[in-house]
């Protein structure tokens, strides 16, 4: 497997947030579950020790190797940013090699990342504070989500940084959606107007970021706006475009997206029943365990299997899954 930088495999993206003193911690233990998991299946396929697997993973190692029922937006996000991590090498070491130059330079240009996952708070306070402007960005989203575990003030700041800095390309995109819902659970100042700004701005991953942060405030409808928006692209011709659409419907993570995806579970197209049953899994709600289960009769077996994943998840959900983006309380 291609080399890459031991300690960026750590990278993961927490994304959302509880109340910061409850959520953050829970989180940060189940991705570290999650790790350990990744490290002993890489081990067996691998037959070295895990730690050499893991640092030795490559973003395809990771998103081909995690098991069934564990989180797919860790992986993901942790597979993206292993690929950061690699950029950063090649850019500092003048190379387009990451099996030769990823493992030995990312050490020296991200060793302070796993301290922000280990040690006492202080030790990890200080490696979040080291975190500067130059690491990449999904770095920085790291030191941040640290930050506002341990100190808000700083955290809120760090993250509204973030969201200012988010340009035109998809991951600074990403870091910022991430940010957003982030501060979404927290009582950051003037936060409820910021996401009213973004939910009616022209990123449409930041707009997703904003509604769900709103919905999980109390507020569905920016939610709803952007469901019937991203609706009325399922009415296209096209598979390939309906087949995106219910694709971007899953991600809202939303309830409100499962309507517009149950019309999906018919359509001439498998590729596209296959996106509608994955994409109603995502949403996680219950509404949608009738029609699943039908698509347990899909005549391809993809389908059959995409459906009854996706039952799996409704059903047995994880608590992070459950309660990511909803404040406590009833």
């Amino acid at each position: 497997m291609a080399g890459a930088p031991a300690i960026a495999v750590l990278a993961a993206f927490c994304l959302g947030s509880l109340a910061i003193a409850t959520l953050a911690l829970s989180q940060a233990r189940q991705s570290r579950a999650d790790l350990e998991a990744l490290r002993a299946r890489l081990e067996r396929i691998e037959g070295q020790p895990s730690e050499t697997a893991l640092s030795a993973a490559s973003p395809e190692a990771v998103r081909e190797n995690a098991e069934e029922g564990q989180d797919p937006d860790f992986f993901e996000q942790l597979a993206e940013a292993i690929e950061a991590g690699n950029a950063g090498v090649e850019r500092e070491n003048g190379t387009s090699s990451p099996r030769r130059d990823g493992f030995a330079g990312g050490r020296r240009r991200f060793g302070q990342v796993p301290l922000l996952f280990t040690g006492d708070p202080e030790q990890r306070l200080a490696a979040a504070r080291r975190m500067n402007e130059n690491a990449p960005q999904p770095l920085q989203f790291l030191a941040a989500r640290t930050l506002l575990e341990l100190a808000p003030e700083e955290g809120i700041a760090r993250m509204q940084e973030l969201i200012a800095d988010a340009g035109a390309d998809r991951r600074s995109q990403r870091v910022a959606a991430a940010a957003v819902e982030a501060l979404a659970g927290t009582d950051a100042p003037e936060i409820e107007r910021q996401l009213y700004a973004l939910a009616e701005g022209e990123s449409r991953l930041l707009r997703r970021a904003a509604a769900r942060g709103l919905e999980s405030r109390g507020d569905p409808e920016p939610m709803r706006r952007l469901v019937e928006e991203l609706s009325l692209e399922l009415a296209s011709p096209d598979g390939g475009v309906r087949g995106r659409t219910a694709q971007e419907l899953g991600r809202t993570g939303s309830a409100v997206a499962v309507q517009s995806l149950l019309g999906l579970v018919d359509d001439r197209n498998s590729e596209v029943r296959l996106r509608a049953a994955e994409a109603l899994g995502r949403t996680g709600a219950e509404a949608a365990i009738p029609e699943l289960t039908r698509m347990l009769d899909d005549p391809v077996a993809q389908v059959r299997d995409t459906a009854a994943r996706s039952l799996d998840t409704i059903r047995n959900p994880r608590p992070e899954r459950m309660t990511r983006f909803v404040p406590p309380g009833p």
